[in-house]
């Protein structure tokens, strides 16, 4: 949404709504919301694949960590946040 508006384009409707893994991760295992993407992987014991910070190795490993997450722990993925939620965070 922030970079839509720097564009000066219309938020698509998909996108008002989204999943945090981070949130997720963290209400599933008690840990705090700051983890990495890498830290997650340890935590979980799933290999961390690929290289840190490239676009299809991290699109990868939040898969597999949210697999993990339903799998061992009954996550189920759901919406954490929204544009309305942005829009109150703004100054």
């Amino acid at each position: 949404p922030r970079q839509c508006a720097l564009s000066e384009i219309e938020v698509p409707s998909l996108l008002h709504r989204w999943a945090d893994l981070r949130v997720l991760f963290s209400e599933a295992t008690k840990e705090g919301k700051d983890m990495s993407l890498t830290k997650m992987c340890q935590r979980l014991r799933i290999q961390f694949v690929g290289k840190a910070h490239s676009g299809i190795s991290d699109a990868r490993n939040i898969a597999r960590v949210m697999l993990a997450l339903m799998h061992d722990y009954g996550v189920v993925m759901r919406a954490t946040g929204n544009v309305k939620e942005l829009d109150k965070a703004d100054p």
